[in-house]
């Protein structure tokens, strides 16, 4: 019995900047062309202003580093590449200022530092969010910075970045159910993909999550840095390439836009829909759905969706009703068409599993006057594909089985690399598309969510696989669930508190 394989290489999505002209390697795009808001004029960054707090140390370190940003850093004799684009320094990438002094840092109080590492961990951890809470939200009084850098002291990082949380001897069992359940869902991710979920999520506190959920109540994004990123040792990637990829992310956290996909079509919104655990201020564990959306033009936000109460199927594979696909698709339309001024012409809904009739139902419903929605299914799989090169299937490679099957490498051999930079044989994500018949076709779809891969402005390297709408559920359903656990009203949507 034969079977139908067909092979099709999509090409590598092209990034758009300020100037003229498209670059699919972002650090050669920002270095010749600017980032792309330099096209919105006047409202393109100007400046940059950083406020540094942590351990007198630290701040040393950090206002040494971020010296350096402001300058161009070479790469090691010996280092060479396609990776090894030349960082120009600050101004010269972003076309911008980055403001950095002694006149705007916030040295800690040691005395206050030593008490907390006395501490058993997790009040040492709770002790240290606080700490530095209170300095983010005197920074920002006081400095006026567009984003806060949070310098961690090793000796503290190590103590308090994952704390175990403690347990009622009622939620034990409870805590340990969810977390088997959320270990049996779990299949092997490709290179490059985060789980929405972790059982380790369940059962421990994250410090960075938990900080950035403080400074999102204080309406203030934060780069949260620790010796690693700040000193050049044999371990750490060269100076040049940790100063690319933390400018990138504190040029987009301060309100700039670095690149976005090419807008070859009409105005879209791209939203991933995932879950995530939450734990009601009743300490009951129950899922929440949550929405990462984009617009053409770059600009991100992030919605949370309504309450699942995990019982049954539900808590392995969980799934809206009718009505809570409305609610969110709704949210995301509107919250769209407030920061855009117009709704969307099209819609694209990524989806972490599949749609179930009643979730398309529901989707279908609050988008009836959008003039074109797809949904696409995007779940991890275990397939492998084996080439004759040494190399695996090049990222952009689509496998369809008997044509009605389609597996999309989001990860795998890089042509401008001139390698593959992963740990292991990458595996696809099956896709399944429902579009409107004459729209968009099973390749447009994959091109999409390769180029999306491209939008994740935490780094500038080209290997970055996973969608954006889907790539970071898991850090941003994390905040979210702190951030519940301190308010009672929604987050903030605005993407640059999560990253």
């Amino acid at each position: 019995m034969s079977i139908n394989l067909q092979l099709a290489r999509l090409p590598e999505s092209d990034l758009e900047f300020g100037g003229s002209g498209y670059f699919r390697d972002p650090r050669r795009g920002l270095r010749e062309a600017g980032p792309f808001d330099l096209r919105f004029g006047s409202a393109h960054r100007m400046q940059v202003r950083l406020a540094i707090v942590g351990s007198s140390e630290m701040v040393d370190l950090a206002l040494e580093w971020f010296d350096r940003c402001c300058k161009p850093i070479g790469y090691p004799a010996g280092h060479s590449g396609p990776s090894t684009v030349p960082y120009d320094g600050f101004n010269a990438i972003f076309r911008s200022d980055l403001v950095s002094d002694a006149s705007s840092t916030l040295r800690l109080d040691q005395t206050a530092l030593d008490k907390a590492m006395s501490l058993a961990p997790y009040e040492c951890f709770v002790e240290a969010l606080r700490i530095f809470g209170t300095a983010i939200l005197e920074a920002k009084r006081d400095f006026r910075p567009d984003v806060v850098i949070c310098a961690i002291p090793e000796n503290l990082a190590r103590r308090i970045w994952s704390v175990k949380l403690p347990f009622e001897s009622a939620g034990r069992e409870t805590f340990r159910q969810v977390s088997e359940d959320t270990a049996e869902r779990q299949i092997e991710m490709p290179f490059d993909w985060e789980p929405e979920e972790t059982p380790e999520d369940l059962l421990t506190r994250d410090f960075r999550r938990a900080l950035k959920a403080v400074a999102m109540r204080y309406e203030i994004p934060i780069q949260i840095v620790r010796r690693n990123a700040l000193l050049d040792l044999r371990s750490n990637e060269p100076a040049a390439i940790r100063a690319w990829n933390l400018c990138a992310g504190i040029y987009y956290k301060a309100g700039g836009i670095p690149w976005r996909i090419p807008a070859r079509g009409p105005e879209t919104c791209y939203a991933g829909v995932t879950f995530h655990h939450l734990r009601t201020t009743k300490r009951e564990i129950v899922f929440s759905s949550l929405a990462q959306a984009y617009s053409s033009n770059g600009e991100g936000f992030t919605l949370k969706g309504s309450m699942l109460q995990p019982t049954g199927q539900r808590r392995r594979t969980p799934h809206m009703s009718g009505q809570q696909a409305q609610d969110l698709a709704r949210k995301v339309l509107d919250e769209y068409t407030k920061r855009n001024g117009a709704a969307p012409k099209r819609m694209v809904l990524h989806k972490s599993s599949r749609f179930t009739p009643e979730e398309r139902e529901g989707f279908a419903s609050a988008l009836s006057e959008v003039p074109v929605v797809e949904m696409v299914a995007i779940a991890p799989t275990s397939v492998r594909l084996v080439t004759h090169s040494v190399y695996p299937p090049t990222r952009g490679t689509l496998l369809t089985i008997e044509g009605q099957r389609h597996y999309l490498f989001t990860s795998g051999f890089v042509s401008e690399l001139g390698t593959y930079p992963g740990p292991h044989v990458p595996a696809p994500v099956e896709l399944q598309f429902e579009g409107q018949p004459g729209r968009s076709t099973i390749y447009e779809a994959a091109q999409e969510i390769l180029a999306l891969g491209r939008l994740n402005w935490n780094t500038s390297d080209l290997r970055s696989s996973q969608p954006v709408t889907l790539g970071f559920a898991r850090r941003v359903g994390g905040i979210m669930a702190e951030y519940g656990q301190m308010a009672s009203e929604d987050p903030d949507p605005n993407y640059r508190y999560y990253m």
